[in-house]
């Protein structure tokens, strides 16, 4: 399943007279790290806070009020209960909640998409660091990215613009779950997105597992969405049947691109073709020939093992382990 949008860290503004001592006192509490603003969000996650500290408590503050900036490895609301729950530790001092930030992964034109974000939703645009200054009381900080949401996302991975936005953060989550794919279509100029049939052979008939390591890889890389699947027959001669499991699959990647994904997973990490996998496109199937591209070796194998190389980098290593260790298992089924 291609991840459109996910919550970014939470932030917090805490205001005491003695930043130095309330930065320590946390850190006594949690797991964290003095860091830079910027720094902070690099190491951020969705279960991260960063908490901007000020001797004085405002609406709005700017980055020459900000004294101390810290990270820690757990939410906001986790935060707030262990200091309230503190015995021996605290001093006066006031917090509120800055903005929500939403980062949403953009393909194509970001800049379209984010006319469109901006007219429906009456959003200010302006640098990352500019809106968390100006709008740091209240809203949504709208980011934008075209690396994939399951990777860690940096500043310098953001688009240079991000949207502030006024509105609820769970009003405006609501919204986007609604509206999201017509954002992305935004952005790939509205085209129709590709209805693509992907067909799975295994003569050996293990096709839990083949199908399990291919949702696997299809969910990991987002490369489309699944939308039906059943079993079927093919015939590959005259009057022999054989039996194959077929899945629909919804995507706005060139179908070209998707068959090299294919292609080189029809390897196992050991080298050894474990499945065959053809993918359709309405009644033309899509040839390992049609793959051939410049710098790529014009045999079926070696086309295979680099597309294997190129896709297998993108794969987080737990991901990876999970696939080798279904290989391993598709592998124990073939007996000759």
């Amino acid at each position: 399943m291609i991840s459109f949008f996910r919550k970014g860290p939470d932030f917090l503004v805490w205001a005491a007279e003695d930043t130095t001592a309330l930065r320590e006192g946390l850190l006594q509490l949690v797991d964290g790290d003095i860091l830079t603003l910027e720094e902070a969000f690099d190491a951020s996650d969705e279960g991260y806070t960063i908490v901007m500290m000020t001797r004085q408590m405002s609406q709005k503050i700017t980055s020459s009020d900000m004294e101390q900036v810290a990270g820690f490895r757990c939410s906001s609301e986790d935060l707030l209960c262990l200091y309230i729950s503190a015995q021996d530790y605290h001093i006066k001092s006031k917090v509120r909640r800055a903005p929500s930030i939403v980062i949403m992964r953009v393909f194509g034109d970001a800049r379209k998409v984010m006319d469109k974000i901006g007219e429906d939703y009456e959003a200010m645009t302006g640098s990352f660091e500019e809106q968390l200054e100006q709008a740091n009381d209240y809203g949504i900080i709208l980011a934008f990215t075209k690396e994939s949401l399951k990777n860690s996302i940096t500043v310098k991975s953001l688009h240079p613009e991000v949207m502030y936005i006024n509105m609820r953060y769970e009003d405006f989550m609501a919204d986007m779950r609604m509206q999201v794919l017509r954002y992305i279509n935004e952005g790939i100029d509205k085209r129709d997105w590709y209805e693509l049939e992907i067909r799975i052979y295994d003569r050996y008939e293990a096709y839990t597992l083949q199908y399990e390591r291919l949702i696997n890889i299809i969910e990991e890389l987002e490369i489309g969405l699944v939308l039906g699947e059943a079993w079927s027959k093919d015939y590959p001669r005259l009057f022999m049947s054989v039996g194959v499991y077929r899945l629909k699959l919804f995507t706005f990647f060139d179908p070209v691109d998707v068959k090299k994904v294919l292609l080189g997973f029809e390897y196992a990490f050991s080298g050894q073709r474990i499945v065959d996998i053809d993918v359709y496109k309405g009644k033309t199937k899509l040839n390992w020939t049609d793959t051939i591209e410049k710098g790529v070796p014009r045999d079926r194998m070696q086309m295979a093992d680099a597309f294997r190389k190129k896709y297998d980098k993108q794969l987080r290593p737990e991901i990876r382990k999970e696939i080798s260790e279904l290989e391993k298992q598709i592998l124990a089924t073939r007996t000759d």
